[in-house]
């Protein structure tokens, strides 16, 4: 039908009590590629239309168990973004332009005219639909990327503030060393080497400091492989203290590099390792190792139905160099080498 335009990745209902027509329509509509479903009562098409997500739905305006203009009321209930075409074998009978707009209704199409106008209406809903899903994608991707920098923003300020405290605890030590070695009776030479090493020390440590304030991997663009997971480590060691658990990270030496996608990938690992977490795991064992040219990291997963293994899944689609498979109790990121 078109170039470019992979037509059969995006589902069509067609919704109309006559049955021939549907029957007629999903012959011709599916020799194009279209992937069409076709029902006959429109109640149990809204029904199915809860749990069941269409891009284009051809829809007769009269049919009467239940109007064309009742269905779409009840449908925009929960479901705004879904493209309407209604149709109609009634030349006299088009609907109002103001119920058209009020149901964000799409297109109109008269059954009497020629079939290709109905195959342009859904090629340009189609073009829409395209459209849709790259706003759509757009605005997951910068909630998502929001998400994962308050995320690491949080676990940043927590390993922060507990080297912080450390810190001070050095620094009140290297005060008061400094005070007795200045107030001791030590020959002047030797007070005076000690006071340098006590000054290296208070310097050291405040340049520990000012690194602590941009430790994260966040912003990090391609990575030691086998770095990565001491990173994970470091990041979530607060969180591991809170819920009384351990973490072992176990990765096997590689000193190839891997694209993190903005850190995006070690979001998606954190993020399954607290689906672990959540499930209640207080030993959780990670594994990372090579596959062939790939680096893969072994998760344990109790529970693949987790809001935190959802979001993981979203961010793949932002990766162009992980895929997640599931296998028996564990995830696996399997992950492109940079090659360089």
């Amino acid at each position: 039908m078109e170039k470019n335009i992979d037509v059969s990745d995006y589902k069509v209902l067609l919704v109309d009590d006559d049955f021939a027509y549907t029957m007629g329509q999903e012959v011709v509509l599916s020799s194009m590629g279209l992937n069409i479903k076709t029902m006959n009562n429109p109640a149990e098409a809204l029904e199915h239309l809860k749990t069941n997500f269409y891009d284009i739905i051809l829809l007769d305006f009269f049919m009467p168990e239940m109007t064309g203009e009742e269905f779409l009321t009840r449908l925009r209930e929960f479901n705004t973004d879904t493209i309407i075409i209604l149709q109609t074998g009634y030349s006299g009978e088009k609907p109002q332009d103001e119920m058209l707009y009020q149901l964000n209704i799409q297109g109109y199409y008269n059954k009497a005219k020629p079939q290709e106008d109905l195959m342009l209406m859904v090629l340009s809903a189609i073009k829409s639909a395209q459209l849709l899903r790259e706003i759509k994608k757009r605005e997951e991707e910068k909630q998502l990327t929001k998400a994962k920098d308050v995320y690491f923003a949080n676990k940043t300020d927590a390993i922060s503030g507990e080297i912080s405290e450390k810190l001070m605890s050095i620094g009140g030590l290297a005060m008061a060393f400094e005070t007795l070695v200045r107030d001791s009776n030590m020959p002047d030479n030797d007070k005076s080497e000690f006071l340098t090493r006590i000054g290296h020390m208070k310097d050291s440590a405040a340049h520990i400091k000012e690194a602590v304030k941009t430790l994260s991997i966040a912003g990090d663009g391609e990575v030691i492989a086998g770095e990565l997971l001491y990173k994970i480590a470091m990041v979530l060691k607060m969180e591991m203290i809170k819920h009384s658990a351990k973490l072992f990270v176990k990765p096997e030496e590689d000193f190839s590099l891997i694209n993190t996608f903005n850190g995006n990938i070690p979001y998606m690992i954190c993020k399954l390792i607290q689906a672990e977490l959540d499930s209640g795991e207080k030993e959780i064992e990670v594994l990372s190792y090579k596959e062939n040219s790939k680096f893969v990291v072994d998760i344990p997963l109790a529970n693949p139905d987790n809001d935190s293994v959802k979001e993981a899944l979203k961010i793949e689609k932002m990766c162009d160099n992980v895929s997640v498979q599931f296998e028996e109790g564990k995830v696996k990121l399997v992950i492109d080498r940079v090659e360089k």
